[in-house]
């Protein structure tokens, strides 16, 4: 029996390893972009306003297919719009880093459907600061690779 287990690991590897990386741009509103983080006040809202994969010549036509939100690993809901949208409203967080996660199926052309996630870093501001006291530090956070690829599991990866 023993003798049988690397077969079966071999079996399950991912013969896609070189399969390309789509690059992903999420546009948001709300909070200052700084330090690689999203900083926002309690009461204040993040708004996704659109996901797309970024057309680059070396990778095959991609679309995103589902995307679901996730609030510090606790899942939020789908979002099924052409644009992914989805509205966060930031009530009653305690103060301090929590993590935005967007789980994106992405359909790439030629390829197995690959699991895209993306984690946000949201820094809530304690009480009595707030996301004028930032100072934004002008990189775009969303619209850099941020994001770690699974192909054809369809599980969330953290």
């Amino acid at each position: 029996m023993l003798l049988a287990l690397p077969f079966i690991f071999s079996a399950c590897s991912n013969d896609d390893d070189n399969a390309p990386v789509a690059r992903i741009a999420i546009e948001e509103r709300g909070g200052v972009q700084s330090d690689g983080s999203l900083y926002i006040a309690n009461g204040d809202s993040i708004c996704i306003d659109r996901i797309k994969v970024v057309p680059e010549e070396s990778v095959p036509a991609a679309m995103i297919t589902l995307c679901d939100y996730y609030w510090d690993g606790y899942f939020v809901g789908p979002a099924f719009s052409p644009d992914f949208s989805r509205k966060f409203y930031v009530y009653n967080q305690p103060a301090g880093r929590h993590y935005l996660t967007i789980r994106m199926l992405v359909a790439m052309k030629g390829y197995p459907l690959s699991t895209y996630v993306s984690n946000i870093p949201v820094v809530v501001l304690s009480e009595g600061e707030s996301d004028s006291d930032v100072m934004p530090d002008g990189t775009d956070l969303f619209s850099r690779i941020n994001t770690s690829v699974s192909a054809g599991d369809g599980g969330m990866r953290h």
